[in-house]
């Protein structure tokens, strides 16, 4: 009769070492592959940023009042049409605007639309 595995209330035969089949140890013959996080920003968005930060100083230079509230100074840049791809950079949908304006835009989206301070799309 073949001897019963040594698992906690496990009757499985065993035929060599202590263990059944069931509650051997894995084993595997590779090396343990080594894990490496997914990139949290692409190579290529990373090259757009560094251009988006040029072009940004620049652009609020030549845009120093905000263009919702103009008796304020422009500190931030809003894109009227998102910013996905390739429109980051495409500073025909830019807004230079203050904190002040930037959350007005966005509080008030129909007047936004109206006066074309936000673009479907």
């Amino acid at each position: 009769m073949p001897k019963t595995c040594a698992h906690t209330d496990c009757e499985n035969p065993i035929w060599s070492k202590k263990l059944c089949k069931w509650h051997q140890p894995f084993k595997t013959n590779s090396i343990p592959l080594k894990r490496i996080p997914i990139k949290k920003v692409s190579d290529k968005r990373v090259a757009q940023k560094k251009v988006y930060s040029v072009l940004r100083e620049t652009f609020l230079k030549q845009h120093p009042n905000c263009e919702v509230f103009p008796h304020l100074k422009s500190n931030q840049v809003h894109h009227k049409k998102h910013r996905e791809g390739e429109r980051l950079n495409d500073t025909t949908y830019w807004m230079a605007v203050s904190q002040e304006g930037h959350d007005y835009v966005h509080a008030n989206p129909s007047e936004s639309y109206e006066k074309g301070w936000l673009i479907k799309g």
